[in-house]
């Protein structure tokens, strides 16, 4: 009788919106409309900006710390140049 019960929890799902039990291949909810592939497409996106996020994250992470064990300056003394020529212009 157990199994019966936990396989029959598993063939709906709630809308989040409103609560109503859906069937679990159910697309769009009844009684509010709500869209689950809406849901699903915005999820996916944000997860792919966050991944492109900590990609360019970890490259930069990676070569400072590369510059730091061969023993350079961390931060190339051309773009401290940069930096340094531009304040003094703004003078």
């Amino acid at each position: 009788m157990g199994i019966l019960k936990k396989r029959h929890r598993q063939d709906y799902k709630f809308c989040p919106v409103c609560g109503a039990r859906l069937k679990i291949e159910d697309v769009y909810c009844t009684r509010c409309g709500y869209s689950f592939e809406a849901r699903h497409k915005k999820t996916r996106k944000n997860i792919k900006w966050k991944n492109i996020i900590i990609l360019i994250v970890a490259l930069i992470l990676a070569y400072l710390a590369f510059r730091y064990f061969s023993g350079q300056p961390i931060i190339p003394s051309s773009v401290i140049d940069i930096f340094n020529s531009t304040s003094n212009q703004t003078r």
